[in-house]
């Protein structure tokens, strides 16, 4: 998933690490790796309303949600069972 525009950069989620990938859209290189509290992060959403980023987490059965423009997690939701 990436945006176009300002933020030019990418995200992918990791959920071996616990993480969500931030790069570069343009040269591809890393610039931060931000790290879940929560486990299984399976897919990856921008949700253009909202401008942030949610992980869906089929391991810990909730959601983290992502401030793409600071570059953390805000906060978690939980979906009552797997996404």
């Amino acid at each position: 998933m990436y945006f176009k525009g300002r933020l030019n950069k990418g995200f992918f989620s990791d959920s071996r690490a616990n993480k969500v990938i931030v790069f570069d859209i343009k040269t591809l290189k890393i610039i931060k790796r931000i790290p879940l509290s929560k486990k299984g992060a399976d897919a990856i959403m921008y949700d253009p309303y909202s401008h942030l980023i949610f992980t869906f987490n089929g391991d810990s059965e909730n959601a983290c949600v992502i401030d793409p423009v600071k570059l953390e997690e805000q906060t978690t939701i939980d979906l009552g069972g797997a996404p």
